[in-house]
């Protein structure tokens, strides 16, 4: 009995040893999904024409050209990158002629359901779409995507306000309450000058203060601040007047150098301050404020999404390109628009006929992948997903965002711009209306001093 069963164990054992073998070679030996492997790219040099989405700075075109040489920016400069690892080459095309933006016009191009003589005129089936094309859930029951290659997210764009001058902004830097401060302590050291340095409350008889009880206030004042200018042509004699006098400028070396490090930045900055500073004002407004955006993008979606999900309310004006929704924002026929955070960038920077009338607010929401897009029985998007993990583990993808001024590649050049159309007349340069009250201030002190110097050429002099 015992030996039947050892008998059967092995029998079981050897079946199962089979069965694992089996299975394995069945593995091995079975197709690749695809005929491109990652290592060695096609087995043969393909060519593969590409549904090209016209977005600046990722793809430019140029009617004047031919060829490839019609498309530049940076998804044709990824395209050239992608070529040697894959084994490829590619031929650009338009992916919907007649509205190269509309991204779901050049998704449509890859339908396998459509014969190529099906689509519109001028349109050609590609092998697979690529530009600012967005990836997302609903797009991808249609076509399938590769890892996408960049990511960013919408910013919001709104007109620069109309230049205001502020008479007082000299003073932007410091809050009223600390400005009261500054002038008690002034005020708080004065006396003490006085009744340590002055001959009429002091024991020291030897002093730079004037005679007298109302002139001598007046200089501890006067010492007080010069010396707080660094203009002082008085000097304690006494050392507690001295230890005043040194806590007071160790105080005003500290107020002095803060005043002058946020004092630029005030001046510059408090002339561009919008009414719409992010998008968390666009949804509190209850459709007060009015967008510009176009068809077919996935701004439209976005919208949907948000009006569903959390009951806000929009007023949007439909346009047919991006740039009609900048126009109209710029002119003030509408309060705001959104687009991809690079897009805007380069938008602003570059293409924009005024490059400060719109500027960029607030920080990016909605975190947006560009991606290629492939037919939906095209398993070629697996290898094109590993060669764009390959360039971005190397750097070269952020290589191209920083020669394009996109992403984070862009927001020195962005901090730029701003800085140049700040200030008083959109060209970077103050102007007189800007310091009036200080002005006021200066020729209120002058004509003060006039006033004492009659009182003393006529009154008998100083007392």
């Amino acid at each position: 009995m015992v030996h039947f069963r050892g008998i059967n164990l092995s029998l079981c054992c050897l079946c199962i040893f089979f069965l694992l073998t089996n299975a394995t070679n069945t593995t091995s030996d079975r197709e690749s999904l695809t005929e491109v492997t990652f290592v060695t790219g096609f087995p043969t040099q393909k060519t593969l024409i590409w549904g090209m989405h016209v977005v600046p700075p990722f793809a430019f075109y140029d009617s004047t050209k031919t060829g490839n040489a019609q498309f530049t920016g940076l998804v044709p400069e990824l395209a050239a990158l992608l070529e040697p690892v894959l084994n490829v080459k590619f031929t650009f095309v338009l992916g919907a002629p007649s509205t190269p933006e509309n991204e779901e016009a050049v998704l449509s191009t890859l339908d396998i359901e459509k014969d190529a003589n099906d689509l519109p005129p001028g349109v050609t089936k590609a092998h697979l779409a690529g530009g600012g094309i967005h990836v997302s859930a609903n797009r991808s029951l249609a076509v399938r995507f590769s890892t996408p290659f960049f990511e960013t997210g919408y910013r919001l764009v709104v007109a620069v306000p109309p230049i205001s001058h502020d008479p007082l902004s000299f003073g932007a830097p410091f809050h009223d309450l600390l400005w009261l401060v500054v002038a008690i302590e002034i005020l708080l050291i004065s006396v003490a000058i006085y009744f340590m340095e002055a001959p009429a409350a002091s024991f020291s008889q030897e002093s730079d203060l004037a005679d007298g009880q109302i002139a001598g206030m007046w200089d501890s004042l006067y010492m007080a601040c010069t010396f707080m200018l660094g203009t002082a042509d008085k000097a304690p004699k006494t050392w507690g007047g001295k230890m005043a006098l040194l806590a007071h400028g160790w105080f005003m070396l500290i107020i002095i150098a803060s005043y002058t490090a946020n004092l630029a930045s005030f001046l510059v900055m408090g002339a561009l301050t919008p009414s719409v500073s992010g998008w968390a004002d666009v949804t509190s407004s209850g459709g007060k404020l009015s967008l510009a955006l176009p068809r077919g993008g996935t701004q439209e979606s976005f919208l949907a999404w948000e009006e569903h999900h959390y009951g806000y309310k929009f007023n949007v004006t439909w346009t047919t390109t991006m740039a009609e929704a900048y126009d109209l924002v710029a002119t003030g026929a509408a309060d705001a628009t959104f687009d991809d955070e690079a897009i805007a960038q380069y938008y602003l920077l570059k293409q924009v006929a005024d490059p400060c009338a719109l500027m960029a607010v607030g920080r990016t929401f909605h975190t947006v992948f560009y991606g290629l897009a492939f037919a939906l029985d095209d398993m070629d998007f697996i290898p094109f997903s590993e060669a764009i993990v390959l360039l971005r583990e190397t750097g070269a993808v952020s290589k191209l965002a920083t020669k394009y001024q996109v992403g984070a590649g862009g927001e020195k050049a962005e901090a730029d711009q701003v800085a140049q159309c700040a200030g008083g007349s959109n060209s970077g340069v103050l102007v007189v209306e800007d310091f009036w009250g200080l002005i006021g201030i200066i020729a209120g002190v002058l004509a003060f001093s006039f006033a004492i110097h009659v009182a003393e050429r006529y009154g008998g002099g100083a007392k």
